[in-house]
């Protein structure tokens, strides 16, 4: 009888904690939302926006028996349009681009040149193509291709050269590269760098002839509208 009553005591005793962890709270799982995809950009398409930076460069006067070059810089600020195609991860465009300058320099002494000279770039413009390589929303790229512009040149009086005034519609070539990032779906930022050369401008004056050669290095800001 006595072993009996040991043996329920002891499954009385066994089932005293069961039923104690049966009253206690059970945590709820923890619920983890699934990571959000990475964001996919397309560049493929039409784009159009502005652009504004600066501009310096050079100027080389050549006279016979005489030469010096002198500093052309200046802001400069337009327009541009293009178009991108991508494949997985490679990019080919083309955009046009035109702007209006400030771009200018000067050159003066009494010495053998006994005059003044003075360089006014009006506006400039590109025909470029791009290959570029997507990473995410940044879209690194070189381009190059031919270059326009406007272009004063001019002598004033004084020395046995002048007095020379020209203004031509230049033709050249132009090459660079820069880096595209998306903001949004619809709208990107950009930062590039071009090398403009020029071709030459001859001239002849009343006591002699010579040639203006121009290039330049631009440095431009700009935004686009994704269509």
């Amino acid at each position: 009888m006595m072993y009996k009553s040991s043996l329920a005591a002891a499954v009385l005793a066994a089932t005293i904690p069961l039923s104690q962890a049966a009253d206690l709270p059970v945590n709820p799982p923890v619920f983890e939302p699934p990571a959000p995809a990475p964001v996919v950009y397309d560049w493929t398409g039409f784009y159009a926006g502005f652009h504004g930076g600066y501009g310096l460069g050079t100027t080389d006067l050549s006279i016979t028996g005489f030469s010096t070059d002198y500093d052309l810089d200046g802001w400069l600020g337009g327009i541009q349009a293009g178009y991108n195609h991508q494949w997985d991860s490679w990019l080919l465009g083309v955009e046009a681009d035109i702007a209006l300058t400030g771009i200018d320099g000067s050159y003066s002494d009494t010495g053998a040149f006994d005059a003044r000279a003075t360089t006014d770039v009006n506006w400039l413009s590109t025909l470029r193509g791009r290959a570029g390589w997507v990473n995410g929303r940044f879209m690194p790229f070189v381009t190059g291709g031919i270059a326009f512009a406007d272009v004063d040149h001019r002598i004033t009086a004084g020395g046995a050269t002048g007095p020379v005034s020209t203004s031509d519609v230049l033709f050249g070539w132009t090459v660079g590269g820069g880096i595209e990032a998306m903001i949004d779906q619809s709208w990107s930022a950009k930062v590039d760098y071009l090398y403009v050369d020029l071709e030459d401008v001859d001239f002849t004056g009343p006591g002699d002839s010579g040639t203006f050669e121009n290039s330049l290095h631009l440095i431009r800001l700009g935004v686009n509208y994704q269509f």
